[in-house]
């Protein structure tokens, strides 16, 4: 949809207006019509109903007149099951949004999820779903009609259809995991005045979290009686072997360092195979911006030493 100039909106508002007056009965004091103005019932609901075809002519957007599958899907959801997401609905909806023409063209930072091993497959793979099969077919005296199976290239054909498919446009070239202590993330709540109630909401969400990513998780899956098996068990990992599967370098850096030399490390290494245009700062200002920093350091290195 083609946004107008403020001007052409301006104009139009302007011109809707001057029609809802021409279009309107005109009123005397005592709330009689002047001269032969219908004000009947019928006209008035005819009037009223041209005033919302023009708003509707004149809105920004249809997204009020068509809303979007994926948001109906999620307040359908949300309805049903006591205004929460399971994680399928909430991984669909992540990568409608990265399939977008923002994130597709700019890049994106996506922060907080996916969470674990599991939802990271849902995000980034998607595996169609079959079609129920048909009700066997019988004859007239009601006997089931043995079908012919597929030969092997329809088979094939078949099976390739809905296959799991990686959603590599939309997949990260880089992924930074920041390494934190539980304790030292609570602290930093506490320090903030954050309440009770939301300090045991983050306990709980870190155990969460720690019971997904166990690095003891490993050795658990490579310890599993089935393990190269056709007959395994999806085995639980930590999300960082989801990308390591998909030959992503992870970059780990501690959450508890000196905040500019951490971002200068992040940086770096998202700059690794060069750096993305998509409407940064430049590299000189960077620079400069790092240069500044670390003359403020040094600042106030010597003035605690002075002290």
């Amino acid at each position: 949809m083609v946004q107008p100039d403020a001007e052409d909106v301006e104009a139009k508002s302007d011109a809707g207006s001057e029609a809802a007056k021409s279009e309107k009965p005109a009123e005397v004091e005592g709330g009689e019509a002047d001269g032969d103005v219908d004000v009947s019932p019928e006209a008035m609901a005819a009037y009223n109903k041209k005033i919302e075809q023009q708003k509707r002519e004149d809105a920004d957007t249809d997204e009020e007149y068509q809303p979007l599958e994926i948001r109906t899907k999620v307040h359908a959801y949300k309805a049903s099951h006591n205004n929460t997401l399971s994680s399928e609905v909430m991984s669909e909806a992540f990568r409608w949004r990265l399939s977008q023409t923002d994130c597709q063209n700019r890049g994106y930072v996506l922060d907080g999820y996916p969470k674990s091993y599991l939802t990271a497959g849902e995000v980034f793979i998607v595996t169609p779903e079959r079609p129920p099969k048909p009700a066997p077919k019988k004859d007239e005296e009601g006997n089931v009609i043995d079908e012919e199976p597929l030969d092997a290239e329809a088979q094939e054909a078949e099976d390739k259809k809905y296959a799991p498919t990686f959603q590599k446009h939309i997949y990260p070239n880089s992924v930074i995991y920041l390494r934190g202590d539980d304790n030292a993330i609570i602290k930093r709540e506490q320090k903030k005045g954050s309440s009770e109630e939301a300090i045991d909401s983050l306990r709980s969400r870190l155990d969460k979290y720690k019971t997904d990513n166990d690095l003891n998780l490993f050795k658990v899956a490579n310890t599993n009686d089935k393990l190269g098996h056709s007959n395994c068990p999806a085995l639980k990992y930590p999300i960082m072997r989801f990308f390591q599967e998909n030959k992503t370098e992870v970059f780990e850096i501690d959450h508890n360092g000196e905040k500019f030399e951490m971002f200068e490390g992040m940086r770096v290494y998202i700059e690794r195979n060069g750096r993305p245009f998509n409407y940064l700062k430049s590299v000189r200002h960077l620079n400069k911006t790092r240069e500044e920093n670390l003359k403020e350091e040094e600042t106030n290195d010597n003035q605690t030493k002075a002290t």
